[in-house]
């Protein structure tokens, strides 16, 4: 979602490209206009679902809660209030002697 690939693409060159031969048995749903993505060997076996978050990139599901990780928030620091302070405090980096 977020590189703006298609969703085949990707299937027939990431998760399908030559490797171990059970990756042909997974199966993977794609859903654009809720931006989520399951996949489970058969279909069923290990099933996981991934959801697309705007600002915060892609996420695991474990637990199924899309709407929980959707809700999920991040706290960003401020920014340094004095730029001309040596870092953390500002954005200033001495060279070393």
């Amino acid at each position: 979602f977020i590189a703006g690939r298609d969703a085949n693409e990707v299937l027939a060159v990431d998760v399908q490209a030559p490797g171990h031969p059970l990756l042909r048995l997974m199966r993977v749903s794609v859903d654009k206009n809720r931006g989520t993505v399951s996949a489970g060997l058969l279909g069923f076996l290990g099933k996981s679902e991934a959801v697309a978050r705007d600002g915060l990139g892609c996420a695991s599901v474990p637990d199924g809660d899309v709407g929980k990780a959707r809700r999920t928030t991040v706290h960003a620091e401020p920014a340094a209030t004095n730029q001309d302070a040596p870092w953390p405090e500002g954005e200033r980096v001495d060279a070393s002697q």
